[in-house]
């Protein structure tokens, strides 16, 4: 008979009893398994295409991989709000029940201090991008020149002052909303033109309006920037469950 793996989506808070998703990353049913105090969401998958070999070569057909990530993505949604979760990044997986038991006994002092830590926040994902800088109209060229280099000089000294602007603001962004958040995390900047911030903020749900005025007040003040702010999510970057 073919091996079936436990895939894990999260580690929490036990005692709910929270509507589970009819289904995971794979057809099958999402799990609600309470052990030692704590609780594990998880479903089984087959091994012929989530064990190690297997899985790192499905991990290169990017249609696949977007596909599952989305359905793990989904299962922990699902839940967000419902109870306090540990989330799991994508592909953890435990060959048997009872390693998942050894699991939750080894770590089972991080985990509960994580989802105390964890109670009431959501993360939010906060990104700033630099804005072009207008284009100064060139002054017309007169017969020597003169004044059409004197304005593209102008033009590179507006550009710099203003990309000076979008740094200090983009410094400025995280003591402007750091009043409203628990924590920040900040994340490695990509090839996203422009980007400047990449930050994940775990935010108390009590907080929420007060953050999200924070932020719409920060861009009207930072013309130079163009925020965009993505949320609630599960609070990924500020949980760890080993995998």
């Amino acid at each position: 008979m073919p091996e079936t793996l436990l895939y894990l989506y999260a580690i929490a808070e036990p005692g709910g009893s929270p509507e589970l998703p009819a289904e995971g990353v794979e057809a099958g049913a999402v799990e609600w398994r309470e052990l030692d105090g704590l609780a594990a969401v998880f479903s089984r998958v087959p091994g012929e295409d989530y064990d190690e070999a297997p899985l790192a070569k499905r991990m290169g057909d990017a249609p696949w991989l977007a596909e599952r990530a989305g359905r793990h993505d989904r299962v922990l949604r699902a839940l967000l709000g419902e109870v306090t979760l540990l989330p799991c990044r994508f592909g953890t997986l435990l060959r048997a029940e009872a390693r998942l038991r050894e699991m939750i006994t080894e770590h089972r002092a991080e985990f509960l201090e994580s989802l105390d830590r964890l109670r009431g926040h959501v993360e939010w994902s906060v990104k700033a991008f630099a804005v072009e800088p207008p284009e100064a109209a060139l002054e017309p060229e007169d017969d020597s020149g003169t004044a059409f280099l004197q304005s593209r000089l102008r033009q590179r000294r507006e550009k710099h002052d203003w990309l000076a602007t979008a740094q200090d603001g983009a410094g400025a962004l995280g003591g402007h909303i750091a009043p409203h958040v628990a924590h920040t995390h900040p994340l490695p900047l990509t090839t996203q033109p422009g980007l400047v911030v990449n930050l994940a903020c775990l935010v108390p749900c009590g907080n929420l309006p007060a953050f999200q005025q924070a932020l719409d007040h920060f861009a009207a003040e930072a013309p130079a920037l163009t925020l965009r702010a993505n949320g609630p999510w599960p609070p990924y970057n500020f949980a760890a469950v080993p995998r």
